[in-house]
């Protein structure tokens, strides 16, 4: 599998420079190693939390059984080194979705 990114250099979109011509792609291979979502580094496990609360938000058709709580564990279990309590703070925000999520009912 590959993941590709394709972006416009911001000098370009300053400058109007006609996108089609300045596009450039950045592609990488990636191997599935199997590894178990519990063996996940922090980081990995805390954008998967970040993800699922995405889906959760637009009630996406992927989002499986995935709960609010199910976010906040995760989140929490990830929370890792949070030097600037970012981490933290998108903890508070899932608390605060789900309390509206159940008010809202």
């Amino acid at each position: 599998a590959q993941a590709a990114i394709t972006f416009i250099a911001a000098n370009h979109v300053a400058n109007r420079v006609d996108f089609d011509t300045v596009k450039t792609a950045l592609v990488h291979p990636v191997a599935d190693e199997n590894i178990a979502l519990d063996n996940a580094s922090d980081n990995f496990r805390f954008s998967a939390a970040v993800a699922s609360f995405g889906m959760l938000l637009r009630s996406s058709a992927y989002k499986q059984n995935t709960s609010y709580e199910d976010v906040i564990a995760l989140a929490k279990n990830a929370k890792g080194k949070d030097d600037n309590g970012y981490r933290e703070e998108f903890i508070d925000l899932v608390k605060a979705a789900s309390s509206l999520a159940v008010a809202k009912k």
